[in-house]
C-alpha cells in the first residue's frame, strides 16, 4: 500500500526545529528517501503553505521558524515522476476543492493557488534566507493571502453570529454558558443523533453552487452529495466539535482574529486528505495526516481516518524504521 503524508503547519516546524538553513534541503532528502523505501510521498498542501506565508515578515516573531518550515515543506514534496522530471503534487484549500467534487470544476480559485506554490517554490529553492528578497516584489501577493485567509474566517465567523440569532429569537448571543434556550437544547440533541453533519454537508453543497454561481440545487447530485457525507465526514465532524463548543459557551469566537478559529483552517487542512483519498480510493492508497493538533486527532476518531493521523513522533517513527 502506498501512503500519502500531509503535514501542517506545525509539524514542519518540528521537523525543522534546531536545523541551520544549510541542513533543511539535505534533511527533506533524507526523509523523502527513507519515505520512498516505504512507499511513501509528501503532498504540497498549500493551505500549510498559506499558514506559514503570514509570517513572512522579518518583524514577525515567527519569521525564521516559519521560513524554514516552508523550505522543508517545498523540498520534501518534491518527487520524481516516472520520466525523471521532478513534480510537485499540490492540494488546494476548500472552495475548489467542493467544486471539484460537486462539478469537476476547479473554480477560478486555483491561479492563486498556484502562484502560492511558485512564490514558495522560488523562495525556497536554495535554502538560502536571502533568496525571500527575490520575492518581495510579490509582497502584494502575499499580503492578499493574508486577506484571504482572515476573509475565510470571518465569513465562518458570519455563520456562527446567523446561528447565535436564530437560537437567541433574532439577537446577536455569543455566550451561552448559563442559557438552555430551546433551539439551543434542539441543536445539541442534533450533534448527539449525527444530523448536524448532515446539516454541515447540505451547507457546504450550497456552498460549492455559489463559488460558481448556479442555482441551488443542481440536479444529478444525490450520489455525489452521499459521497461527500462519506468521505468528508472527519472534516464535517471538525466542525460539528466548533459547533458543541459555540453552544456550551465560546464568547471568544465573535472575534474573527482569535486563535479559536484556527480551527477553520484545521478543518480545510482536513478537507484536503479527505479529498485525496477519494480520488485515490480505488488505488490501494492512504492518506495520513502528520500533526500534533489534539482536535484533529479527536475529528478523525471514530472515522475512516482513525489511525491515518500521525503525531510528529509517529511519522519519524514510521520513516526511520
Amino acid at each position: 500500500m502506498k501512503t500519502i503524508f500531509l503535514h501542517d503547519t506545525n509539524a514542519l516546524r518540528i521537523l525543522a526545529e534546531g536545523l541551520d538553513f544549510s541542513q533543511l534541503i539535505p534533511k527533506a532528502t533524507e526523509l523523502g528517501n527513507e519515505a520512498a523505501k516505504k512507499n511513501a510521498v509528501s503532498h504540497f498542501n498549500v493551505l500549510t503553505s498559506m499558514e506559514l506565508l503570514r509570517h513572512m515578515d522579518e518583524a514577525d516573531p515567527a519569521y525564521t521558524r516559519c521560513l524554514k518550515a516552508l523550505i522543508l515543506q517545498a523540498h520534501l514534496t518534491v518527487n520524481i515522476g516516472r520520466d525523471g522530471r521532478q513534480t510537485i503534487d499540490f492540494i488546494p484549500p476548500l472552495n475548489p476543492l467542493l467544486t471539484q467534487h460537486y462539478f469537476g470544476n476547479n473554480s477560478g480559485y486555483m491561479k492563486y493557488y498556484y502562484r502560492i506554490m511558485e512564490i514558495v517554490t522560488t523562495a525556497t529553492r536554495e535554502a538560502n534566507p536571502d533568496d525571500w528578497k527575490k520575492v518581495e516584489s510579490d509582497v502584494k501577493d502575499i499580503q492578499i493571502i493574508k486577506a484571504q485567509l482572515m476573509f475565510e474566517k470571518k465569513e465562518m465567523r458570519d455563520n456562527f453570529e446567523s446561528l447565535s440569532k436564530y437560537i437567541n429569537n433574532g439577537e446577536v448571543e455569543w455566550n451561552f454558558t448559563h442559557k438552555r434556550l430551546p433551539k439551543q437544547i434542539e441543536l445539541k440533541e442534533d450533534i448527539k443523533r449525527g444530523k448536524m453533519t448532515e446539516i454541515m454537508a447540505l451547507s457546504l453543497l450550497r456552498r460549492a453552487h455559489a463559488i460558481l454561481g448556479l442555482e441551488f440545487i443542481q440536479p444529478g447530485l444525490d450520489e455525489k452529495f452521499a459521497s461527500f457525507k462519506n468521505f468528508y465526514e472527519p472534516m464535517l465532524k471538525m466542525c460539528t466539535l466548533l459547533i458543541q463548543k459555540f453552544l456550551g459557551g465560546f464568547p471568544s469566537l465573535q472575534e474573527a482574529d482569535h486563535v479559536a478559529w484556527n480551527t477553520y483552517n484545521d478543518m480545510q487542512f482536513i478537507a484536503g486528505a479527505c479529498f485525496v483519498a477519494h480520488r485515490e480510493r480505488n488505488n490501494n492508497i492512504r492518506v495520513v495526516l502528520v500533526t500534533n493538533d489534539k482536535g484533529i486527532h479527536l475529528a478523525c476518531k471514530g472515522t475512516y481516518m482513525e489511525g491515518n493521523v500521525f503525531t510528529v513522533d509517529d511519522y519519524n517513527a514510521f520513516i526511520y524504521s
